[in-house]
């Protein structure tokens, strides 16, 4: 198919455009004032592997087969008898109750879907001021036909309500739930042939809008080159509740936002003499995450429910309330604040949000070639997450304090205790470790680490190339040599344009005297 896009950069007024290479590892470029801009439609590949599952899962009797026992259907495991002989392993549940689920799911595509399309626009600026390079971009992305799934086995009949939980429909009866909350998912299904019959489709979708501050400070040399940027994102994806998460019907589809809004950027090089450092520091908004009950307890055999926030001074589970008082008030504040603003409802989508985090990587680059190697050699360092480094060096392994590391906080309000048949309704144990994104309740790590590079040039010099190919009529015409005229003016307008007005800008830097500026003036203004 055809992907229509344009484009179009204007450019006006501002300083002469120039480029200076300052060593092997940084350059400074200066360019007229610019708007640029475009649209344009993207459309996605299918992956080759999408037809894996479904190319498996055909229901038939050649197809994959699955065994789901649960609650008083599972037999009990044996870890250590398992480990030396895999023959034990029970091949059947316990019984042939609600509780056993043996018959094969199916994997399917619509006939309708297709592959993601995207329209994308963007529009931005440039301008070089006397203290400071400033750049501005914003884009915007309209994502159609994304995928999602839908469960046509699925009856959708509600069999009872939770009262206590805004009248949250469950798609199994009451019955067929085990005292300790276990249910199965065998009575919401249409047909008891199959389980999950799932069905790929492309009808939903999303967008995104972004906007970036880029700038870079005037400042002298001998302080060193810095680049400071913001970026404000915000990314918003319809969904079903076999995708992600629901508050009662599966099929519902509901909107939420998962990326962080807030990112700032900080990257900055010195000179030390014969030895430049770089550093890169990122500040990320915490992610956005949904809390969540530990457990299947609508009946869609999905482990994805959100939760619903009891009030503590209204329930009359004592215990309950007591676990909730506290979690309101050791919980993060970010954590406790979304629970609290949801008091007595069901809890949004993505509706809770995680802590900063912060990265911080550095680059040292020797400017001197390692001996006996005749200049082509240089010897660099990377250090990859310092701030997890430090917290590492300051805490010890066993009290990390997450520097470095990609905050992720634990999603799940509450885990399934039981089932009251009396009053239909489930029991639930509050998870202390709620909205936390401590270390120690993760086994994810990002470690610190220092890599040694050697880069060895086996080709000629970038200079010398860049001459070379100056030296010619056009680059890629090896052999031809150029007019004088041509080469001067290749040198003027690729690299100085302009020297007096690029001396006089960076007159701070150089040191020079006032004598100095006023004689480069009169060679200018000639």
């Amino acid at each position: 198919g055809v992907s229509p896009r344009v484009g179009f950069v204007w450019r006006y007024g501002g300083l002469p455009p120039y480029s200076i290479r300052m060593s092997s590892i940084s350059r400074i470029n200066q360019s007229f004032t610019q708007i640029r801009g475009g649209i344009g439609e993207f459309r996605s590949v299918l992956p080759s592997t999408l037809l894996a599952d479904a190319s498996t899962q055909t229901g038939l009797p050649g197809g994959a087969r699955r065994l789901v026992c649960t609650g008083p259907a599972t037999p009990t495991p044996n870890w250590d008898v398992f480990n030396s002989n895999a023959s034990t392993v029970p091949d059947t549940c316990i019984g042939t109750s609600t509780f056993v689920d043996t018959v094969p799911s199916v994997r399917l595509f619509s006939p309708t879907f297709r592959p993601a399309d995207s329209w994308r626009a963007s529009l931005g600026w440039t301008r070089s001021f006397k203290p400071v390079y400033l750049a501005i971009d914003g884009t915007y992305s309209l994502n159609l036909q994304q995928s999602s799934t839908r469960d046509l086995n699925f009856s959708g009949v509600p069999r009872f309500n939770l009262v206590g939980e805004n009248n949250r429909p469950v798609f199994v009866s009451a019955s067929s739930i085990a005292t300790s909350g276990a249910l199965s998912s065998v009575e919401a299904r249409s047909s008891s042939a199959f389980g999950p019959v799932l069905e790929r489709v492309s009808d939903l979708r999303s967008y995104a809008r972004q906007i970036t501050v880029y700038a870079i400070p005037d400042i002298p040399f001998r302080i060193g080159v810095f680049t400071l940027a913001y970026t404000y994102f915000d990314a918003q994806a319809q969904s079903r509740g076999f995708d992600r998460t629901t508050s009662g019907d599966p099929r519902d589809i509901s909107w939420a936002n998962s990326s962080p809004r807030h990112q700032v950027m900080i990257q900055g090089v010195h000179y030390f003499g014969k030895v430049a450092v770089s550093a890169f520091v990122r500040a990320s908004s915490g992610f956005s995450f949904t809390p969540l009950v530990a457990g299947d307890i609508n009946g869609d055999g999905l482990s994805n429910d959100r939760a619903f926030v009891f009030n503590p001074s209204t329930i009359s589970d004592n215990t309950l309330a007591g676990s909730l008082r506290q979690l309101f008030s050791s919980a993060p504040k970010a954590a406790r604040d979304c629970l609290k603003s949801q008091i007595d409802r069901i809890v949004g989508p993505g509706s809770c949000t995680g802590p900063w985090s912060a990265t911080l990587n550095a680059y040292v680059y020797l400017m001197d070639a390692l001996p006996a190697t005749g200049g082509r050699a240089h010897l660099t360092v990377n250090l990859s997450n310092v701030f997890g480094g430090l917290d590492e060096l300051l805490h010890g392994a066993s009290h990390l304090q997450g520097w470095g590391m990609s905050a992720s906080p634990d999603p799940t309000l509450y885990r399934v205790t039981g089932f009251d048949q009396s009053s239909k309704a489930f029991t639930y144990a509050v998870n202390p470790r709620f909205g936390s994104a401590s270390p120690s309740t993760s086994t994810v790590r990002n470690p610190f680490r220092i890599t040694l590079g050697v880069s060895l040039d086996l080709g000629r010099s970038f200079d010398e190339q860049m001459l070379q190919q100056n030296l010619r009529i056009a680059p890629a015409m090896v052999g031809t040599r150029a007019p004088l005229d041509s080469i001067k003016s290749r040198y003027q307008q690729v690299y100085f344009p302009d020297i007096y007005s690029v001396l006089l800008r960076f007159s701070d830097s150089l040191a020079l005297s006032r004598d100095q500026i006023e004689k480069l003036q009169q060679q200018r203004s000639q």
